[in-house]
């Protein structure tokens, strides 16, 4: 096996502190007096002599054939307190870096940014950080390195590949409606050591910090090396996913059985997370332009030193045309990062102009919120998000590839069946050949597009903005009417439907019926299955349920609707919900108010709520003067596609100027 090579390359050694410490001295010295040439990295080989570690360092090329292993790790809290010889200088490491230095094979050499960058010079960082995507994406390994092995840890990497193996048998059962949970249950890990070992790891600050995020993103083979132990991290990511995000979680009944306590989405997002960018990349090289909002967004959550790293700890990941806009904005200065929101208005803006995209105006905005000095159209890169990332083009997207696909089909709607062939594209085309995006200043977004609706009543919660325990656990206690959190979301959701009943039946008279509309809006999707409804209401029924989470009186299909129809209805928590003036009803990112404009950006998708702050003043005029502030996106069945947006134009194309 590759990974078996692998391993044997990695040795353990016994930790010993340098008796022949002589305290810091100037990083000059090590260093050197001539600056790192753009193509330069300094990689270090590990020597040990009679149990004492001493490091060479050498500088070489960044070029085919260089031979290297790029270590990701965490640096830690704890201060560089243990000297280490390297080039015969005493050179100050964190209790995290020595540990590792130790387990790592003396045969090879090793890229480590705390060491191989002098952290001291500024300038050396601006010419190593856009390095990044050249240093882990051409080193052999990638290693990982998650510190000290417990005897619960080292149990677990010891008898992964068998763990494996009984989880790939279990979904197999799985998707043979086998019901391994009655008719399998030896397959469960049912030693509570072992997956104590896992969460041990899971629970490792790699998984929270920024930086690692890209450097494992970029490696063409990662791995965990842990103590004296290394398993395949694609195979680590596959195991912790696949167990916990599939119909019947494998590791969710694992946990169950052995008792041990139920875990947060905290701890295994990450894994998903990455398991998705690492296809991506692998499929495409680059991350691309219609992924970056779902990147931006998700990687919030992640730690970073200092928030200019928001920026430069993810640019590696973009094309080649785009990191060469992005490089010389890299600055380390002290002005720099006391002015971080300055990088990341130029980040965005970057973005926007290089990749004629206005994708970033999907990302949710945050609790913290803006300086007022910074565009309404400029992203917050950190901070913990009001709501998940729901609007964001799945509608157009095969059904194949939604988790929603048990609630969709495909469909004709009777107006596009009306339509010429080939009117359809050209309508679109047409949209497309409008599209415009210019930024002027760094302070305002110029887009061409035209007016369609304007809010008229809007149901929401503020209450329900962050709560990404609630979104996200798949615990039942958070989905107890007794969680005034999801109390709150059933108050909405039965309020919106009443507004939906009246907007769409155009009556205040009671109505019981289930308005496709409304349907189409929760799953921001006008292809419903003929099953839809009955997936809502089966989920409806457990989501207002006093105390209890249970599917298990539903069978078969009916039960896997109602559970995709259940986390549609959490996914969405914190969203409001509108009417509007022509009559149709929606759902947009939360802080949109009656008066607001729902606008259409050409060739930019979903819908775009803007809010002005002059009035009409009896001109004539559908909206007010000045700079327009972005307020969020809205979907609105019926709406989405050009030819319907024509229908419901209310004035001439116009370039918006949004501030």
């Amino acid at each position: 096996m590759a990974l078996d090579r692998l391993k044997a390359r990695f040795k353990k050694f016994k930790t010993h502190n340098s008796d022949d410490t002589r305290g810091g001295v100037s990083t000059k010295t090590l260093y050197g007096k001539r600056p790192l040439l753009s193509d330069e990295i300094r990689l270090l080989t590990v020597e040990h002599n009679a149990g004492i570690l001493r490091l060479r360092m050498n500088l070489h090329k960044l070029q085919d054939g260089l031979e290297y292993d790029a270590i990701s790790y965490v640096w830690g809290a704890a201060e560089a307190s243990i000297n280490v010889s390297c080039n015969g200088i005493d050179l100050a490491v964190t209790p995290t870096v020595f540990e590792m230095l130790q387990n790592l094979d003396p045969s090879g050499q090793y890229w480590l940014d705390s060491i191989c960058i002098n952290q001291q010079d500024v300038e050396e960082k601006a010419v190593q950080v856009p390095l990044m995507h050249r240093i882990y994406s051409r080193a052999a390994l990638v290693v990982i390195w998650m510190g000290m092995s417990t005897t619960q840890s080292a149990k677990f990497m010891a008898e992964f590949p068998s763990l494996l193996e009984k989880e790939r048998k279990w979904i197999s059962m799985v998707t043979r409606d086998i019901q391994p949970w009655i008719n399998a249950k030896d397959l469960l890990v049912n030693d509570e050591n072992i997956l104590h070992g896992m969460l041990h790891i899971l629970d490792n600050e790699w998984f929270e910090r920024l930086w690692t995020f890209q450097e494992c993103v970029l490696a063409k083979q990662p791995i965990i090396l842990h103590g004296g132990l290394s398993i395949n991290f694609d195979e680590f990511l596959k195991y912790t996913h696949d167990g916990w995000y599939g119909g019947e979680p494998y590791l969710d009944y694992s946990l169950s059985q052995a008792g041990v306590h139920t875990i947060s989405y905290r701890v295994l997002e990450p894994c998903r997370t990455l398991k998705l960018y690492r296809k991506h990349f692998e499929e495409h090289g680059v991350v691309s332009y219609n992924w970056m909002p779902y990147l931006l967004h998700t990687l919030r959550s992640r730690n970073a030193k200092e928030p200019v790293d928001r920026a430069w700890a993810i640019a590696g990941l973009f094309s080649e045309a785009l990191r060469s806009k992005l490089d010389p904005l890299v600055d380390y200065s002290d002005s720099g990062r006391l002015d971080f929101w300055r990088t990341h208005i130029l980040f965005a803006k970057t973005i926007m102009v290089e990749g004629k995209t206005l994708g970033l105006l999907k990302i949710p905005s945050t609790i913290e919120g803006k300086p007022c000095s910074v565009p309404s159209w400029c992203p917050a890169l950190g901070g913990t998000w009001k709501h998940i990332m729901v609007i964001s083009g799945s509608w157009t997207e095969p059904i194949n590839r939604q988790e929603k696909a048990p609630l969709l089909e495909e469909v004709v709607e009777e107006a596009d069946q009306a339509r010429p062939a080939g009117a359809l594209d050209q309508l679109s085309s047409l949209y497309l050949s409008r599209k415009f995006i210019s930024l002027e200043d760094d302070t305002y977004l110029k887009t061409r597009g035209h007016m369609v609706d304007t809010i008229s009543e809007v149901v929401d919660d503020p209450q329900l903005q962050g709560n990404s325990d609630y979104i996200m656990s798949a615990t039942n206690p958070m989905g107890f009417i007794s969680n005034p959190i999801h109390a709150a979301n059933v108050g909405v959701y039965s309020r919106s439907l009443i507004l939906a009943r009246r907007t769409v039946h155009r009556t205040n008279d009671c109505v019981d019926s289930i308005p496709p509309d409304y349907l189409m809006t929760l799953l921001c999707d006008t292809r419903l299955s003929k099953d839809a409804t009955a997936g809502y209401e089966d989920a409806w029924t457990v989501f207002t349920d006093l105390e209890h989470t249970n599917f298990e009186r539903l069978s078969g299909g009916r039960r896997s609707q109602a559970k995709v129809f259940y986390q549609v209805l959490k996914g969405l928590s914190g969203h409001s919900f509108f009417s509007t003036a022509g009559g149709r009803f929606g759902v947009a990112t939360p802080g949109c108010k009656p008066g607001d404009r729902v606008c259409v950006f050409y060739g930019e998708p979903p819908l775009h709520i803007l809010r002005w702050s002059g009035s009409e003043n009896g001109t004539g005029a559908i909206h007010g003067e000045g700079p327009a502030e972005f307020c969020g996106v809205a979907y609105i069945p019926h709406l989405m596609k050009p030819h319907e947006q024509e229908v419901a134009r209310l004035g001439p194309d116009e370039t918006f100027v949004i501030g």
